[in-house]
């Protein structure tokens, strides 16, 4: 029988990460075990497993009597013992596929998948993960970071940890640069991953959301200021991240380590996960599509600041809808003079206004030209 096949099945019926289990329980080689637990999950007898995989065997049900009693059950015993602190005897959890399941299903013990919702519609993109905007040029990169979204998007959220991992490696090595994108990816799937953990440490996890227009000058744009978006974010969650020992189970290498690295090594208890949203800077949409559609989705996902928009215009049609919803708004692109004029107490703006800068400039070619300003 495929492996594969059935993995598949019970992640589709009971949405359990069948990967993170076999790893938990030490079965990489063992593909008989894989079948036996992946059938009995399923809820095939030991007769009809004995039948499936051992067909015209003789003792085949004590076959596989003997793999369950001498294999399997010890190994799901230590499991449950170890996540649940409880004490557990072998014969109690031998036969008790029932009890097994209820442990795999309990939300706390991080075996149970819970996918990400669909957020995207016509008139707005955005993503946690479940897609990405731009991609490299090296296909074998861009493969990589295709399967770290089809996991996310299926809640698998470790194996999409070890894809986007392995993606940003690879682009080290092959063009010194990493991914701004995906490391905010990387960051939203540990999140994901391990927020049950997170809670018990009491750490908090703030959501913000930053609106960048990636179709706008090649994407360039929005690249750039994902950059310093991915390295607040890793500096904030890095350290957190460890302490709660999420980096001992993801079992990184010392490269992804130098990637997460935090060199600040901030004591406080937060974590941050991002949105990213594409503004598609139509300066014509009067109404601002993407700004309404992000406040409204604010509530849901707890968004508590937004980083953007790009342009001038399409901040200030943006800063009335944040502002009638209470949503922070921090601006570091927009340079219009009429920013300053509206009338907002959300509103931040990182960058200095036209009318100083031109002030500046004129300031500064009077000296070169050593003209008396009047």
């Amino acid at each position: 029988m495929n492996v594969k096949e059935l993995e598949y099945k019970v992640i589709d019926r009971l949405n359990i990460d069948v990967d993170r289990l076999f790893e938990e329980l030490k079965l990489e080689i063992e593909a008989i075990d894989k079948t036996v637990i992946c059938l009995a999950l399923l809820g095939y007898t030991r007769e009809e497993i004995a039948n499936l995989i051992f067909p015209n065997e003789k003792g085949k049900s004590q076959k596989i009597g003997d793999r369950l009693s001498k294999n399997i059950y010890p190994r799901f015993t230590s499991l449950i013992i170890k996540q649940t602190k409880e004490v557990e005897k072998q014969e109690e959890i031998a036969g008790n596929w029932a009890r097994i399941l209820n442990f795999l299903l309990d939300p706390a013990q991080g075996f149970r998948l819970n996918p990400p919702s669909q957020l995207n519609d016509d008139a707005f993109q955005a993503s946690f993960g479940r897609e990405i905007f731009l991609y490299p040029p090296d296909r074998q990169i861009v493969k990589l970071q295709q399967s770290g979204t089809l996991y996310y998007q299926q809640g698998l959220y470790y194996q999409a940890l070890n894809a986007w991992l392995t993606a940003n490696q690879e682009e080290l090595l092959r063009s010194s640069t990493i991914d701004p994108e995906v490391t905010i990816y990387i960051n939203n799937c540990a999140i994901a991953h391990q927020r049950q953990m997170l809670e018990e440490s009491s750490i908090n996890v703030y959501t913000s959301a930053v609106v960048v227009p990636y179709y706008h000058n090649q994407g360039r744009i929005a690249a750039e200021t994902l950059k310093g978006i991915a390295q607040i974010q890793l500096q904030t969650n890095w350290h957190l991240l460890c302490q709660a020992k999420i980096d001992r189970q993801f079992e990184l290498s010392s490269e992804a380590r130098q990637l997460l690295s935090d060199p600040f090594q901030t004591a406080t208890k937060i974590a941050l996960r991002v949105l990213i949203v594409n503004d598609p800077n139509n300066l014509y949409d009067s109404v601002n599509q993407t700004a309404t559609a992000l406040a409204k989705l604010a509530p849901q996902e707890k968004i508590v600041a937004v980083i953007g928009h790009y342009s001038s215009e399409m901040t200030a049609t943006a800063l009335a809808i944040y502002d009638r919803s209470g949503i922070p708004l921090i601006n570091s692109s927009s340079t219009s003079d009429e920013l300053s004029s509206l009338d907002s107490m959300t509103s931040y703006r990182l960058t200095t206004p036209d009318l100083f800068n031109a002030r500046h400039l004129i300031e500064m070619l009077a000296v070169k030209l050593d003209v008396e300003l009047r």
